[in-house]
């Protein structure tokens, strides 16, 4: 999932809130709600019809006055969020129509000429080129399944891996995708696995993040049992060296919480590829 399929995924969602705020402003009452807030925190309401010069006060034990209070509220909000989100229509439109996505192959082709180096290899052309580097999934089964695109080439199994993949991307940290990993059972022979996201600290140690996507399906979750034990009797556990985040029962994540988990967590410790 690339940054733009995010945003127009972002544009109907907002296009589905305006249209349920657009309901609330068609409510018919055309009173004029104010508030006055007393010392003590209480709230007075008022009201003031369209052909009528005083503010009524509303008595809170009328349910009728209050109900009138409500159906002004909903109004009022419907206009509020109709408003804000109309501008992020507007500026998420621009933005799709406007972006472009690059990579350091199509700057070079869209340098002048004087600019261009003779190849790529060269001097710090060929060093921009290695920092932009994707080093795709090592894992050799079920290679159908990588479907999902980022934006800088990389391919995913799921839609939530490349997001996280995009934002760890975003903010320069260097990662690897399914990479090979020899670890030890129980028994002390050796066992292969490709963790979701290996990352690389400043100081060479590593961070394993895996991201869990499909709890509900009991052949899964035993794989995903073992794994956690495979780690766990290899000193790789949470919080000291492992990430686990989990799609939630719809099949979505927290966006905020990754961009958390990254910002607080990874931008201090990982190592930055520019």
């Amino acid at each position: 999932m690339t940054f733009i399929d995010l945003a127009k995924k972002e544009l109907n969602f907002q296009k589905h809130l305006l249209r349920q705020f657009n309901k609330l402003q068609r409510i018919k009452d055309s009173g004029e709600l104010s508030c006055l807030i007393r010392k003590t925190g209480q709230k007075k309401y008022y009201i003031k019809d369209k052909n009528c010069s005083r503010r009524k006060y509303i008595r809170k034990n009328n349910p009728n006055e209050m109900a009138r209070v409500y159906r002004l509220q909903a109004k009022g909000l419907g206009e509020f969020a109709a408003a804000r989100i109309s501008k992020n229509i507007k500026l998420l439109v621009n933005l799709i129509k406007e972006f472009e996505a690059y990579d350091i192959r199509r700057i070079l082709n869209d340098l002048p000429t004087e600019l261009k180096p003779e190849t790529i290899e060269e001097g710090l052309w060929a060093h921009i080129s290695r920092l932009h580097a994707v080093s795709q999934s090592e894992k050799p089964s079920r290679r159908e399944e990588l479907k999902h695109t980022t934006s800088f080439g990389l391919l995913t199994r799921s839609k939530n891996e490349a997001l996280i993949a995009e934002l760890l991307y975003a903010a320069g940290i260097e990662f690897y995708y399914e990479k090979r990993l020899e670890i030890y059972d129980e028994n002390g022979n050796i066992k292969v696995i490709y963790p979701d996201f290996t990352i690389i600290l400043a100081d060479g140690s590593i961070i394993y993040w895996e991201h869990k996507g499909m709890m509900a399906d009991p052949v899964y979750e035993e794989m995903d049992r073992k794994r956690m034990r495979l780690y766990f009797l290899n000193g790789i556990y949470q919080p000291l060296n492992l990430i686990v985040t989990v799609d939630g029962p719809d099949g979505e994540f927290c966006r905020t919480e990754i961009g958390m988990i990254i910002d607080s967590l990874l931008v201090p410790m990982a190592k930055i590829r520019f």
